[in-house]
């Protein structure tokens, strides 16, 4: 392999690399507050119309 290959190579893969860690960091760093989290939707039929 040629010199210029391996260094289009290490850019590739260290772009690729960066960006999945800097993906995981922003989403496992992420601040929200309990109020933004998912909710269950009702299981009783009564509690259908509360929503």
């Amino acid at each position: 392999m040629t010199s210029t290959g391996i260094l289009f190579m290490a850019v590739s893969v260290g772009s690729v690399t960066y960006l999945f860690v800097w993906c995981l960091w922003k989403v496992l760093s992420g601040k929200k507050s309990p109020d933004h989290l998912a909710h269950v939707e009702p299981i009783e039929r009564e509690d259908l119309t509360k929503r």
